[in-house]
């Protein structure tokens, strides 16, 4: 009962539900999230009951968010009126805003694949390459934290050593599921060489993906078809 919870984005065409269920129960937050300012404050767009609570009753429990990175802050906090130097104070920096976007990122990212059903090494595996071609944890959005800590990470020390971090640490993972795997079958391999090839490969569908726009739901299937023949040609018998 005591848990807090951010209902967003923020309800649309249910809003006078949310509003409902925010004047009942004071541990619930609307999030203002990925949704434009300028949207909200257009006539006849729904929101205006949101508009006239958040100001009053509900003023204390609205969350602003700017979608980052689906859309950019300055644009955001231009259209909601509010100055860039506030959000800036408070991250202290242009880069404490993506390094707070990444550790979202992760963070969710780790929670899913921390579930209880991928606790063997394959289902770990399955459950990774699921997880890394997913609709909704590799969403455009995501894939752009990734690829922007990438490209910056080159002239940007403190990015750098957050990527390299990362990597290792997935690396690691994977090698120790390829490393029980191959025990287990009496297998002879390198599995560091292994762990890194496939997340080489994850890496470059994410990547051409992106760069050349082939990321809907059959170019998703076929990254997921790719990751698994790899797999299936060490591990026969389990992929």
């Amino acid at each position: 009962p005591g848990m807090k919870v951010c209902a967003s984005p923020p309800g649309w065409p249910w809003v006078n539900e949310l509003i409902g269920v925010a004047w009942r129960h004071p541990n619930l937050w609307i999030g203002l999230l990925a949704v434009r300012p300028s949207l909200l404050v257009k006539a006849h767009s729904g929101y205006e009951p949101l508009l006239q609570y958040g100001r009053t009753l509900l003023q204390d429990r609205i969350i602003f968010g700017t979608a980052f990175p689906m859309l950019a802050p300055e644009l955001a906090l231009g259209e909601a009126g509010c100055s860039y130097g506030v959000v800036s104070f408070h991250f202290k920096s242009k880069e404490g805003i993506t390094l707070a976007a990444l550790d979202h990122v992760v963070e969710e990212y780790d929670r899913n694949l921390n579930r209880p059903e991928f606790g063997s090494p394959v289902a770990r595996l399955l459950g990774m390459i699921a997880l890394d071609f997913d609709t909704e944890m590799s969403n455009p959005g995501h894939i752009a934290v990734f690829t922007a800590f990438w490209a910056e990470s080159v002239r940007n020390p403190e990015y750098q050593r957050r990527c390299a971090e990362l990597k290792a640490r997935y690396d690691a993972v994977v090698k120790a599921d390829i490393a029980a795997l191959a025990e287990r079958r009496g297998l002879d391999l390198d599995a560091a060489m292994v762990a890194r090839s496939l997340n080489a490969m994850i890496d470059g569908l994410w990547i051409s993906g992106q760069i050349f726009g082939t990321s809907g739901p059959a170019a998703r299937k076929m990254a997921k078809k790719a990751c698994l023949f790899y797999l299936k040609a060490i591990f026969p018998d389990d992929f």
